[in-house]
């Protein structure tokens, strides 16, 4: 109900941490960007049902935690955190990767800048010949019966094996790509977005792209954010 979920975002917001970010482990010195990403996820849903100066400026340190390491890197010495996560995943479950966080960018209102350069960089590199972005994990951290459970049907209605090309990756990517403004070269453009059409097919000979998903027969905003999607906490 309202006053549980109230709860919930007072006890959340008042876990963040010294560097704005979130860690579910409390013994943790650092903050962790599972943590972090599954919070911002959460309290920007509640946000959206309940407004305030409070949670936006909570959800704002947050995000400067993510942008403060270029969404993937350590800020110490700029290494990639883990190389997971270069390795987007439908369904998502509690882990993090470059493509949930600049998703959760775009579904935020954020504009893209500079701080998200690399990051787009590394999503657009993931793009494979046919202009698609294969399933990089299955199942990713899913330790619990109850959560095989929760996510299977997900699974066998939306991801493919390892390796194969995720039509659901394809299209939050193109998404994220056309809210950065990328054209069809894998480049940011100078006027804005790119036409939806020309992100659709990267370089691919159109002979290679049937049945491919496009913005025209699966559009872009009919994939829910990850925010949307169920979270199971665990067993």
């Amino acid at each position: 109900d309202d006053d549980t979920a109230a709860l919930a975002k007072d006890i959340v917001a008042a876990r963040q941490r010294k560097d704005r970010g979130w860690n579910c482990d409390i013994d943790s010195r650092r903050s962790s960007f599972h943590s972090t990403i599954c919070v911002l996820e959460g309290l920007l849903a509640y946000s959206r049902v309940h407004p305030g100066k409070a949670i936006d400026d909570t959800i704002a340190r947050g995000i400067d935690y993510l942008l403060d390491r270029g969404l993937v890197r350590r800020k110490s010495t700029g290494d990639v955190i883990d190389p997971s996560f270069l390795r987007p995943a439908f369904p998502p479950g509690r882990r993090y990767d470059v493509l949930r966080g600049l998703d959760f960018l775009r579904e935020a209102g954020l504009d893209a800048d500079a701080r998200i350069a690399d990051a787009l960089d590394e999503v657009e590199r993931l793009r494979g010949p046919k202009g698609r972005w294969a399933q990089g994990a299955l199942l990713p951290s899913v330790d619990s019966d109850s959560e095989r459970l929760h996510w299977l049907p997900l699974v066998g209605a939306y991801s493919p094996d390892v390796g194969d090309d995720s039509p659901v990756l394809t299209l939050i990517a193109l998404r994220v790509l056309r809210w950065a403004g990328y054209d069809q070269e894998g480049e940011r453009g100078e006027q804005g977005a790119a036409p939806a059409a020309d992100l659709s097919t990267g370089d691919a000979d159109p002979a290679d792209l049937a049945g491919a998903p496009t913005l025209e027969t699966n559009p872009i905003n009919e994939i829910p954010p990850t925010s949307e999607m169920p979270i199971v906490p665990r067993a």
